[in-house]
This record gives structure tokens, sequence and C-alpha cells, in this order.
């Protein structure tokens, strides 16, 4: 039964849906149903042939399962899920069951799996069904890396011994102070004491994981930095400060609250990770810098990089003897290289160059925590062969604007990018050899549906870039052609509230070109 009042949540993964939901209330609006004489009220349908459904394009049960819980066990102050526009994302029902876990395993195959809606993100572990879920995950693929994101508050000595049975997993433990009093004033955590104690337990049980911040006024830049030690002292396999930006609706939200935080929380960040072993990544990485340059940003410890002494400013200038041109591309290199196993790196450092080759310790090696002695898949997110390059621009979509302004034969352009990457697109754009008389603009929308700090691109919705266009055509006119990325779209092409982008073109009366882009938020 698909209830109507959680069809919108379906809009954006699955939108016909919100057709069928359209069309039956058009014809309830003409009929009265009846069941032996007295009147049916409809309230939902049912989905007959979920083989028809397998829309949505992942491969593993813990993917199509998406938010195991739409409830917490804590109250951050910072929490970005307290800030969301009312309605934007379902919250009912408050957990996955098993029976839906099932049927979502039953057809789970080819890459495909059934669309799920947009929901509300918290904490898994709220969920009384979560160990039968993670059972259900691992009977699905015995070899698969778990990953699980949690608070810590619920994360007791007997529950980690119980999640080192289902290895190999992963750990993301949003510790955000390593203060016990510090964490429980900031999340509202009535267990701030187990939770503080959680990276050591999982050390000792040899469970991987990432320490995770939200680097709070309240906290203070003195504590920040401890944690980041205390994450380094119990071997995190990396360290991830997560800038906070609140949106209008928060309700600690005020014009000035983060302005001057940041750039500190920047400065100091920079300067503590160089004194520790275990990566430290602001994010968006955009924080500390938009270059595209392939610069070593960490090495996890024990990892081949880091083996072979591979230093944080480190460049890399060649990778199996082809010429790295940007971070991106170095990315993709690495990747093309892990199969094997080993990879032929030349490597920049202050004047100099040097050759290094980089090769996968052998299976059942302990080089925690890079790699546990009895995890045999690498497919930690990111990082391969310990090296942290945090995602970047891509030079290829310079390549595919340029491509689509020649198939428009476009006089007048505007492009929208995201305040982050304004800087380098306006330049890698003003390099472009266009027609004569033809002219490139870039213009950032504002997020005005979220509002207050949020400025990131991948959470812009068609309203934002209606409202921002017709505000730049008051200046300059409407342009031919209007080219932006896609990755705040689904693949159905709708943005958040489920509205396509091909509104736009009908609304605002100029073609619209889409660049497949990847979101810099995860």
């Amino acid at each position: 039964m698909t209830e109507f009042h959680s069809v919108r949540a379906f809009a954006r993964e699955e939108p016909r849906i919100e057709l069928i939901e359209a069309t039956l209330r058009s014809l309830l609006a003409l009929v009265e149903l009846e069941f032996e004489g007295q009147p049916v009220q409809v309230d939902g349908f049912r989905l007959r042939n979920l083989e028809d459904w397998r829309t949505a394009r992942e491969t593993s049960l813990q993917l199509n399962l998406g938010s195991l819980s739409t409830t917490c066990n804590c109250r951050c102050e910072f929490c970005y899920e307290q800030g969301n526009p009312p309605g934007l994302f379902e919250t009912e029902p408050r957990f996955v069951g098993v029976q839906e876990a099932r049927v979502r395993r039953k057809y789970l195959h080819d890459g495909r799996g059934l669309a799920h809606e947009s929901k509300s993100s918290f904490e898994p572990l709220t969920n009384p069904r979560f160990f039968d879920l993670m059972r259900l995950m691992r009977e699905d693929d015995p070899e698969q890396l778990i990953e699980l994101i949690t608070n810590g508050a619920l994360l007791s000595e007997e529950l980690i011994v119980r999640l080192a049975e289902l290895k190999p997993i992963w750990i993301n433990v949003s510790l955000n102070s390593s203060d016990a009093a510090v964490r429980g004033r900031i999340m509202g955590d009535r267990r701030f004491g187990q939770a503080v104690r959680v990276p050591e337990i999982l050390r000792s049980h040899e469970i991987p994981f990432m320490g995770s911040l939200v680097p709070w006024p309240e906290q203070g830049l003195d504590d920040l930095v401890r944690t980041i030690e205390y994450l380094d002292a119990h071997e995190a396999r990396t360290t991830r400060v997560a800038m906070p930006a609140l949106t209008r609706h928060h309700p600690r939200y005020s014009p000035t609250a983060l302005r001057e935080w940041l750039p500190a929380v920047k400065d100091r960040v920079e300067e503590v990770r160089r004194g520790i072993r275990t990566p430290v990544l602001i994010s968006p990485f955009t924080y500390v810098t938009s270059s595209l340059d392939a610069v070593v940003e960490g090495v996890i410890r024990r990892s081949p990089a880091d083996v072979a002494g591979l230093e944080i400013g480190d460049r890399l200038l060649a990778i199996d003897d082809r010429q790295v041109v940007s971070r991106a591309h170095a990315s993709s290199l690495l990747a093309k290289a892990q199969p094997s196993g080993r990879v032929a790196l030349e490597i920049g450092r202050d004047d100099a160059a040097f050759d290094v080759v980089l090769q996968e310790p052998a299976p059942g090696l302990d080089v925690y925590p890079y790699r546990p002695r009895d995890y045999r898949r690498l497919d930690f997110p990111g990082m391969l062969f310990g090296l942290c390059l945090p995602g970047s621009f891509h030079l290829s979509y310079v390549k595919r604007i340029y491509e689509k302004i020649l198939a428009r034969e476009a006089k007048r352009v505007l492009v929208l990018v995201s305040s982050h990457f304004r800087e380098v697109v306006a330049d890698l754009l003003a390099g472009l050899p266009l027609s004569s008389g033809a002219e490139l603009e870039l213009l950032v929308p504002e997020n005005r549906f979220f509002g207050g700090d949020v400025d990131i691109g991948d959470l812009w919705v068609l309203e934002d870039i209606v409202a921002s266009v017709r505000a730049h055509a008051r200046e300059a006119g409407l342009p031919d052609l209007l080219v932006m990325p896609d990755s705040f779209l689904s693949r159905w092409g709708r943005d958040l509230l489920g509205v396509p982008y091909t509104e736009l073109e009908t609304v605002l009366g100029l073609e619209v070109a889409l660049i497949p882009c990847e979101r810099i938020l995860v």
C-alpha cells in the first residue's frame, strides 16, 4: 500500500507514482466506490507487479534501504535535519521494517532495485530491528563492506562486539567532541560518557572507523583540536570536519553566527593536521581551496602511500607514465590501477621530483586502519592506495559546456555555478574559443529555498534558479541558452521538490542545457 500522503516523497525518485496518484484522485472525484452496499474510503493504492518498479540504480541492499530510521536519540545544536523546510522529507514510517527489507532484497538484482522515498536520515541504531536488518545486508553479500553512520551514543561495547561479527564493516562516528561534558551540551547526548569511549573500543576490536566533527562555536577551537588529536591517538582511518551551514528554518540560525567562525576553523585544522598521522579533511573541501591541482591532502596510516613515505603537500605529477592534469584526473587513474594492486607514481616535493611504486599489502596482513587482517576487499570510500584526494571540479565539464554552446549556436550564454567553484570555472571558461560576438556570463543562484548559510549548488531547487535568472535578466536581458549542472537533480531530472527541470524552459522562455556533474556532498 502506498499512502497518498507519502506520494510526494516518491516524486523525485519515481515520478510515475505521482502520476498514478493524480489519475486516481481525478477518477475518485467523479465516482464513489462501494463494497457490500457501503461506501469505501480510498486512502492509497498498491503497486501490483513490483518487478516493473525496479528503477533505482543500486547494487547493494544497504543503499536500497536508505535511512533505517527517521528519529534520533540526540538533539545536536547544529543538526542539519532540524533545519529542513517543513515537509521536505518523509519522517513516517519512523523505521524500516524487516518485511520491507526482505521484499527489497528479493527485487534487487542486475544493478537495479525498487524505488524508494526521499526520507530524513537520523540515527540507525534507534531502529528496534537494526541487527535483523544488518544481518540481511550481510546475507545479501557476505563480502560487502557495510558502512554505518552513527552518533555513537548507543554504541556500547556489547553492541560493538555484535557489530564485529558482521565484518567487514566500516563505521562513521559523529563524535564532535572528545570531552564528555562538551559533547553532552552541544549534542544533547545523555550517554555522553559512553560515546567518548567508542573510538578506543572500535580500535580494540579492529573495526576501522572515521571520526566526524561539526565544529560549533560553543565548542571552541581548543576542544576541536583536542578531539582531532584524540581520534588520531586511537587510529581513526580518517577524520572529517564537516563545516556547519544552517538554513533559515534552523532554530539557531542567525545571519552572522558562522561568518567569523568558519575561517578560524579552517586555519586551525590546517595547522593541527600536519602534526598527526590521521588524515583530516574539511568538508566541503572547497572551503580550503578551489584549486584543481593533484596535491595529496592526507595519507592513511599503514597504507601503501604511508609505507612509501608520501606526505601532505606532495604533488602527483604522473601515474603509470601518464601525466596528471588535475586532482579528479589523478583519482581516475588511481582507480584504474587499483584492481592490479600496484601503481607507479612520479611525485613532486618542494623543488624536486622522484619516482615511487605503491603496492597493496598481501591478503591476511594486518595493516589497520588501512585494512584489518580479515578484510579482503578495499572498497572503503575513496582514498585509493591510502592517498586522500578530495573531490573537485572535472575538466571534462568545461568540454561539455563548450559542446552545448556550439550545438545550440548560442550567442548569449548564462552558466549557473556554485559559489564554491565560481573562481575556478571563470578561469577555465575564459579560455574557450567562442564564435565572434558570443558572450558568456556566470551566475551564482541564491539558495532562497533553504536560505541561511546554505550556499551549495547541490541543494538548489528550481524556484531558486527562476528567481536568480529573472533578477539577472532585468539588468542584462534573457540569454539564448542557460547551462547548468545536474548535480541537484534526480535521475529523472527533478529537484528536491519533485519539479522537473524542463519547467525552466516553460517558465523562463529559454533553452536549458544540462551538464552531468558529480555532487560534492554525500
